[in-house]
């Protein structure tokens, strides 16, 4: 039993004291000398690591005069192999340079035998008479190109001549011009219009693998009766059969002839409401008849080639996914005249279409993207397609051009076909088409009209303005 201190007496105080002391230096010892044991442990350690380190110099010295040696050998053997290589060279391109020589002077002398047998004396003799039936040729074709532009002189293209002028110029006027008579000349030999009649046969006995519903829709006002029975005529004529014709007739007063035409067939859904709601709103009462798969728009004095919708199923036939087709387009007066100015369209080009509606007509949506677009908007008639096409171009992925022409633009008195200023509000209804589509994407710029009826400039904030010509 341990005692406090001041229990105990001064002689065990001290003894007490002195082995507290042993204890405390005995501890102490032990802990120095574990302390020494751990340094001299390190010191062997960083002693073996010198010698290591000694050996290791030995031998790179050692190598090194070996490496030096070995390294200016291997550049004495490159040095002689490249003055070898270069004096093979230097012997190579001697040799080419007299094989050219020899070359040109043989050329010359073949130039001068071809020239000697395919002009002869009495050939160079003639010279006179070759100018004389150049300045007859070029006559000729002055004389022919004075005749067409007389017949088609008019009151209609001299104000089309006379605005190009001025907001192009003559060099451009002219090379419109040309330009426009070589493409008609292309189109009318070329056959780009109607397929064969075997060619044909042979659509309407064809099975697609996906065979769609395709619903047109036809918005009606005060139609000519010809008008229409020729749009039922083709209609009737497609060599596709899976297909409906929804006609929303708003026209004043009922025609009784029309109502006869349409029971020609019965995929012809024909109403009539006596309430013109416009073009996009009886477009969009057409559209809530509809049964459909895809979605196409026509107008009422418009036609659509035999061939049309068969084209257009062989193309979704060819990629399923896809969601917007359009197609090239020519005009026409009667059916009983040619079709003129074929439109070869690009494929789909988002800062084009900003420029100018190039994709017009035909327009095949497909129904689930018609639905989310909500149909067309009553706010922009006159450029309601445009509208459409624009907020289409928005969300579709997969759009696609059947390069052929399967649209025919009917052109009359009435028509923005024949003169674009018959419908004035429809160019403005396009500004402001153009300017919603800028803010809905997120773009900054002033819309306004281009250098011909019918396009637009766009000067965007902060961006290169491209010029005309790029246009």
């Amino acid at each position: 039993m341990h005692l406090p201190s001041f229990f105990l007496s001064g002689k065990e105080r001290g003894r007490a004291a002195d082995k507290m002391n042993r204890t405390v230096n005995e501890k102490s010892a032990q802990r120095l000398i574990r302390k020494h044991e751990v340094l001299q442990k390190k010191l062997s350690d960083v002693i073996k690591k010198n010698e290591r380190l000694k050996q290791k110099i030995a031998d790179r010295k050692e190598e090194i005069p070996l490496s030096v040696s070995d390294a200016s050998k291997r550049t004495e053997d490159l040095i002689r192999k490249t003055d070898g290589e270069n004096r093979d060279i230097i012997l190579l391109n001697r040799a080419l340079r007299e094989d050219r020589a020899a070359l040109q002077y043989e050329n010359r002398i073949l130039r001068r035998e071809v020239f000697r047998i395919k002009h002869p004396v009495l050939w160079r003799l003639a010279w006179p008479l070759r100018i004389v039936k150049t300045v007859v040729w070029k006559g000729v074709g002055l004389f022919r190109l004075a005749f067409v532009l007389l017949k088609h002189i008019n009151p209609s293209n001299i104000k089309k001549v006379c605005r190009s002028l001025k907001t192009i110029g003559l060099r451009r006027t002219l090379f419109s011009v040309t330009h426009r008579r070589n493409v008609q000349g292309a189109y009318r030999i070329g056959g780009f219009n109607d397929p064969t009649s075997k060619e044909l046969e042979k659509q309407r006995h064809t099975v697609f693998l996906y065979a769609p519903k395709i619903s047109v829709l036809v918005p009606m006002y005060n139609t000519p009766l010809a008008f229409f029975e020729e749009l039922v005529r083709y209609m009737i004529a497609q060599t596709y059969p899976n297909w409906e014709l929804c006609l929303e007739d708003g026209s004043p007063q009922k025609n009784a002839q029309i109502e006869e035409i349409c029971k020609k067939d019965s995929r012809i859904l024909y109403r009539y409401t006596g309430n013109n709601l416009g073009i996009a709103g009886n477009t969009n009462e057409a559209l809530k008849r509809a049964t459909g798969d895809y979605i196409g728009l026509l107008d009422h004095d418009d036609l659509l080639t035999a061939n049309c919708l068969f084209e257009v199923v062989k193309a979704i036939n060819d990629d399923p996914d896809v969601e917007f087709l359009y197609t090239d387009e020519d005009k026409i007066t009667t059916t009983d005249k040619a079709c003129f100015e074929p439109y070869f369209k690009p494929d789909f080009a988002i800062d084009k279409l900003r420029t100018v509606n190039y994709i017009c007509h035909f327009s095949v949506f497909r129904r689930d993207v018609m639905e989310k677009l909500g149909g067309e908007r009553s706010e922009y008639d006159g450029a309601q397609d445009y509208d459409l096409i624009l907020r289409m171009a928005e969300i579709a992925k997969n759009i696609k051009h059947i390069p052929k022409i399967l649209y025919h633009w009917r052109v009359h008195e009435r028509s923005t076909a024949a003169v674009g200023e018959v419908k004035p509000y429809a160019f403005e209804a396009g500004i402001k088409v153009l300017e919603d589509h800028l803010k809905r994407v997120g773009l900054e710029g002033t819309v306004s009209h281009g250098a011909t009826l019918g396009t637009y400039r766009i000067e965007y904030k902060g961006k290169k303005q491209p010029s005309d010509t790029e246009l």
